[in-house]
Order: C-alpha cells, then structure tokens, then sequence
C-alpha cells in the first residue's frame, strides 16, 4: 500500500465528531514525513514555527499548557 495523505481540503463541518475522527487519524502522516514533503516541494527546511504549529494541528490543541511549553521549547532552541 502506498502512502496515504492527509486530506486538507476535507469539510470540517460535515460532521460534530470531527475532532474525534481527527485525534484518531492524526498518526496518518508522521511529522518527519511532512517535514520531508515540505523540503521536496520548496526546496527549503521548515522553520521551528512552522514545526510548533504543525505539531499543535496534529495534537489538536487539546492541552493548551502542553502546547505553550511546546511552543517555548522551540522559541528557545531557535
């Protein structure tokens, strides 16, 4: 099977349990396969912000302290 693609374009509204069907289907696409995607379509590393924000889409900002002190740890590594 080949790999499979986070649709981006799919209607959040269509249905109330979105969210649910997002937290479980979030490990489709792990963050270094994203990171490798971006880098051969511009050419370009991602940035540590673009990386936090990912990383908050895929956790789904559930935990706004998790994603602050993620947030900060990558602030300070820049």
């Amino acid at each position: 099977m080949g790999k499979v693609y986070k649709n981006v374009s799919f209607n959040e509204n269509y249905s109330p349990k979105w969210d649910e069907f997002k937290k479980s289907h979030s490990h489709i696409i792990p963050l270094d396969e994203l990171e490798e995607a971006y880098k051969a379509l511009t050419g370009k590393d991602i940035t540590k912000k673009q990386k936090t924000a990912l990383q908050k889409e895929i956790n789904g900002n559930t935990s706004t302290a998790t994603s602050e002190s993620s947030e900060a740890n990558a602030n300070a590594s820049e």
